[in-house]
């Protein structure tokens, strides 16, 4: 009979540490003496990487037996011991009854036994300690800034509600992160970071370009459509309009509005709001307050 799965030396050696725990502990309660420093030796690396293991990391069969061997040996010691010093591996090699009888080496062990290094030298490269550890399926998840703008600016075509479920959504994050308490309605700092938000995103997507140009060189390419425009970035990374009108004494939204495309739905969205809390006036009235309330395109 043959086992139908070929057993690793390890796997068998590993039991043989278990039944040591277990007679070690067995004895020691017969004794009841005061023993003040107990070391268990093993020549096997592999199995006292296992010992050295926590159980969850290790499949079933070797999980199992590390967490008993752990429970039985916590407060003993293990240490590894060379073939060569290992007066047990006089029984694994096979010798006569009479020999072992009178040999020394088996009763008392290895002169130099006294003086073997007790620390673990652990094997942790080998392919036999590393097949015992379960699998583990990494899972990436990516969040992408840009597929939220997306389903935020899908749920309605008014300015104010997107700004305002923003506000929630990023209080929500905030709350996760610092575990806020704070409740209600959106304040006026969130609206505010909300709406920097929106239009940072805008103008990523649209003028990308010369954002990146702005960021690397200080200015846009010379073939940029933005270029006669002079365009910056504020202290918010916003991009807004520069020019001659920097020098005047117009208020800083109206020196240097912030760019928007002409042809986006965030922008049709601002010009509708604007329109309606206006009640409804004429186009030129309109331009002039959506312009002075920081949006240019």
């Amino acid at each position: 009979m043959a086992p139908i799965k070929s057993v690793t030396i390890p796997r068998l050696e590993l039991p043989a540490c278990l039944l040591l725990a277990q007679l070690t502990r067995k004895v020691l309660n017969a004794l009841k003496l005061k023993i003040d420093q107990v070391l268990l030796w093993t020549d096997s690396t592999i199995a006292l990487s296992w010992i050295d293991t926590p159980p969850h990391l290790l499949k079933t069969f070797v999980s199992n037996r590390v967490a008993q061997i752990q429970e039985l040996t916590k407060e003993y010691h293990w240490a590894h011991i060379t073939s060569k010093n290992n007066p047990a591996d006089l029984l694994s090699r096979g010798v006569d009854a009479q020999f072992l009888v009178n040999n020394q080496f088996w009763f008392q062990g290895s002169d130099s036994f006294n003086s073997l290094n007790s620390e673990v030298e652990l094997n942790q490269s080998d392919k036999n300690y590393l097949s015992e550890f379960k699998s583990k399926d990494s899972v990436c998840l990516t969040v992408k800034t840009s597929a939220l703008m997306d389903d935020v600016i899908c749920i309605s075509n008014n300015f104010q509600k997107l700004v305002r479920i923003l506000s929630l959504i990023f209080r929500f994050i905030n709350k996760c992160k610092k575990n806020s308490k704070e409740c209600g309605a959106p304040s006026k700092m969130e609206r505010q970071n909300a709406e920097i938000y929106i239009l940072r995103e805008v103008q990523v997507r649209t003028f990308g370009n010369g954002i990146h140009s702005l960021e690397q060189h200080g200015n846009v390419t010379p073939n940029s459509k933005l270029k006669s425009l002079s365009p910056f970035l504020d202290s918010q990374r916003i991009l807004r309009v520069g020019g001659r009108l920097r020098n005047s004494i117009l208020p800083y939204n109206s020196k240097h509005p912030i760019l928007l495309p002409a042809k986006h739905k965030v922008t049709d969205m601002i010009i509708q709001y604007y329109h309606k809390i206006q009640f409804h006036s004429g186009p030129h009235k309109h331009c002039c307050i959506t312009l002075d309330r920081n949006f240019g395109h």
